[in-house]
């Protein structure tokens, strides 16, 4: 078997060492070598080695260990040693059908440490190999260009793999229904990027979603996809359309985006989806000036808007509140200005003016 190098690449914390030691341990029958660096536990980060299914302690004080085996990251220091054992081990791992490395982090791309020697020179004895397994390597996205381009990763297969599982299926809803009172006209007409910016919303969400839906109760948006609020949903803000729509399409989990955000990028709504493929639940942002949950910028899966209907008929239409009551994964935007929302005459000029 001539393997291939796969990257699983999504922000911090949303569970990528999670989702490959779930499908380790859901598939006994799969040779797995390498090893993972779960989260750190009350008495500091382990490394587990996949090959021996053991747990080695990285994380120690400076007083446990002489300074020349010191690795220090931050306010963190980290056994050296542990990770020279694994990575030495890994050149007798050849008869796996997967290796995973997890990670391949700062320390590495940017200041050459950590294991990056031991990962360079094992690289390169591995596409050399004419047999080998298949690669795993864990990188977060914000590393994820500069490592391909460092350790030369161009045709490494990025975010696929039988490590995704569940039906991670979008369908996306626009929701651009709002009355505008404060714009003082239709907020989803307004053109920012040439066209009006219901339709840039729509070709953004169409990267991540076989379908695309818009909610709006005006005539001037034509589109085979207009959904209008139902008649026993109406007048009751951003939760209509999704009463609306999951009303109409029961079982599906929706990628839900207001019209609100005109430098919202679309790498930034990767993340969303690359957290949802991962977690396979519902996710989104919390804006860090606000300190609040972004309902119109988020993700939210089947099994959680099954309860929507009972929110809503016991008296509830905040949707804000209905999907803290979730207990969604919450992600930090990289950059705070995209989850400004475009509201007033003012704003608009502002983004004139940039």
């Amino acid at each position: 078997m001539k393997g291939e190098i796969h990257i699983l690449s999504a922000p911090v914390r949303v569970g990528k060492t999670t989702l490959i030691k779930r499908f380790i341990q859901n598939n006994p029958e799969i040779r797995v070598g390498g090893f993972l660096t779960p989260e750190s536990t009350s008495d500091g980060r382990k490394l587990w080695d996949a090959h021996s299914n053991t747990y080695h302690r990285l994380q120690v004080r400076q007083d446990q260990i002489p300074p020349e085996f010191q690795e220090a990251v931050g306010r963190f220091v980290f056994d050296k040693r542990i990770w020279e054992k694994v990575m030495m081990s890994l050149g007798h791992q050849w008869e796996k059908e997967y290796i995973v490395i997890d990670e391949i982090g700062k320390l590495e791309v940017n200041q050459n440490r950590g294991i990056h020697d031991a990962f360079s020179t094992f690289l390169i004895e591995y596409q050399n190999k004419p047999e080998r397994p298949n690669l795993i390597l864990i990188i977060r996205d914000t590393l994820l260009n500069e490592a391909i381009k460092k350790y030369q990763l161009q045709d490494a297969t990025i975010n696929k793999g039988p490590w995704f599982d569940g039906d991670t299926e979008l369908m996306g809803l626009v929701i651009a229904g709002g009355k505008s009172s404060r714009m003082g006209k239709n907020k989803a007409l307004i053109q920012y990027h040439d066209k009006p910016q219901w339709r840039y919303v729509q070709e953004q969400l169409s990267h991540f979603c076989s379908r695309v839906v818009i909610n709006s109760n005006d005539a001037q948006l034509t589109d085979e996809d207009i959904l209008p609020d139902g008649v026993q949903f109406k007048d009751h803000g951003p939760i209509s359309g999704l009463l609306t729509a999951v009303s109409q399409y029961p079982d599906q989990s929706l990628f839900v985006m207001g019209i609100d955000y005109p430098l919202l990028q679309t790498e930034t709504l990767n993340d969303l989806w690359q957290s949802y493929r991962i977690r396979n639940q519902s996710v989104c942002f919390k804006n860090p000036t606000s300190d609040l949950l972004e309902p119109l910028c988020a993700i939210y899966h089947s099994s959680d808007l099954r309860h929507i209907f009972d929110w809503f008929n016991n008296g509830n239409d905040s949707l804000r509140k209905f999907l803290a009551s979730r207990n969604p994964v919450i992600l930090k935007p990289n950059n705070i200005e995209e989850l400004k929302s475009f509201d007033t005459p003012h704003d608009q000029i502002q983004y004139r003016a940039r």
